[in-house]
């Protein structure tokens, strides 16, 4: 399930306000209130910052980890949702504006920045970026922002779930009404009452719903490495994981950040080791037919042999695990292929929680008379492959 940070465990207010960027030549313009001595001393010293390029995908706790990687470290700041799926909606929304986005966000003459607090303080240990869905970017546009990103010399991470059953629940209780989580995005922000209701939030799980959600984001995560591919065809991204963060919070953050090149981030001045408030790993009590959905699960096991990914044991696990035998890339196809969806296996709905209101309840979706499904309209008309 979503994993839930303590909004108390780190502050919010002050974190990369000061160190955001990157200082190139053309940085000069952009400093009119810095003297010709600091001018020398930031050509001599040559400072330079790590720039991050994210893919992440929704309901992979993306946007708490790349907040808590902002708020630990003085001179790191990600922004969690440059481009997000609220924007697919914006008539005015289209590949220049994406690209613009992620452009700007990794431009250096932007800043005003002091040369003392960036060249000395830091001592070049810094990280900036954006962090984005790129299900959200038509796929032409990913060339140019490849492009972009290896002229820039931007270093790309790839945030992954493992956990396909667990990952398919969280977009189940984000869809729902009933659920307590509804469309909460929670992060080290969320208040107590967002908190309370996801923890004690339960639901019936229509077997064929979740199964159609189990191959969407069986298909998002082959898909999120085909469009980096697409990107940076000659770059090896930086693996981050979800389930690994939740083993070890300050441990998986410094294997990213050394794996980037900044091993010696200097902690925030507030910085605590990350404590965790989640949702019980377990989800026997959260979904009502549990029973029936673990039985369900293991009879689709029996026919994805090959696919190294085990749904039922995924599903009933009580514990934090890396899933790391599933070969996502073999399951998306072999699951598309053995149900009647409507919508293609390059084309996995970019928010899933907006696609499940979309079904038609005459379906059976709804199960038990639960009257909390939607329709209106089709992701298809915003999203473009």
């Amino acid at each position: 399930m979503a994993l839930l940070a303590q909004a108390a465990a780190l502050r919010s207010d002050g974190a990369g306000t000061a160190n955001e960027g990157h200082l190139t030549e053309g940085t000069a313009s952009a400093l009119s209130k810095v003297d010709d001595d600091d001018r020398v001393r930031l050509a001599e010293s040559k400072p330079t910052c790590v720039k991050w390029a994210e893919l992440k995908l929704p309901c992979t706790g993306s946007e708490w980890w790349s907040t808590a990687v902002t708020r630990a470290y003085k001179h790191s700041h990600i922004k969690p949702q440059l481009i997000s799926t609220s924007d697919v909606y914006d008539d005015a929304f289209d590949e220049d504006v994406a690209f613009q986005k992620m452009h700007d966000a990794l431009d250096a003459n932007h800043r005003k920045l002091s040369v003392d607090s960036y060249a000395e303080e830091s001592g070049g240990q810094c990280v900036y970026g954006w962090a984005t869905n790129p299900l959200c970017v038509p796929a032409r546009t990913w060339k140019k922002v490849g492009a972009d990103l290896r002229k820039m010399d931007a270093k790309t991470v790839l945030w992954k779930r493992t956990n396909l059953a667990k990952w398919a629940s969280s977009v189940m209780f984000k869809a729902n009404h009933s659920s307590g989580c509804y469309e909460h995005n929670l992060d080290l922000d969320s208040t107590e009452a967002d908190i309370e209701a996801c923890l004690n939030a339960h639901l019936y799980f229509p077997p064929a719903l979740f199964l159609n959600v189990i191959t969407i984001v069986s298909c998002m995560s082959s898909l999120q490495d085909k469009i980096m591919a697409v990107a940076s065809p000659h770059v090896k991204p930086v693996r981050a994981y979800y389930e690994s963060l939740e083993l070890d919070p300050d441990g998986e953050k410094q294997r990213v950040l050394t794996a980037l090149g900044v091993p010696n981030m200097e902690p925030a001045d507030d910085y605590e080791t990350l404590t965790l408030e989640k949702i019980s790993e377990s989800l026997r009590d959260r979904v009502d037919n549990f029973n029936e959905m673990a039985k369900y699960l293991k009879e689709w096991d029996a026919k994805l042999t090959d696919t190294g990914c085990r749904l039922h044991d995924m599903f009933v696990s009580s514990k934090v695990k890396l899933w790391s035998d599933c070969k996502y890339e073999k399951l998306c196809p072999a699951l598309h292929g053995m149900q009647e969806l409507d919508w293609e296996e390059d084309e996995p709905p970019p928010a899933p929680w907006e696609y499940i209101k979309t079904l038609d309840k005459r379906k059976g979706w709804a199960g038990k008379h639960r009257d909390i499904w939607y329709k209106h309209g089709s992701f298809k008309d915003y999203y473009e492959w």
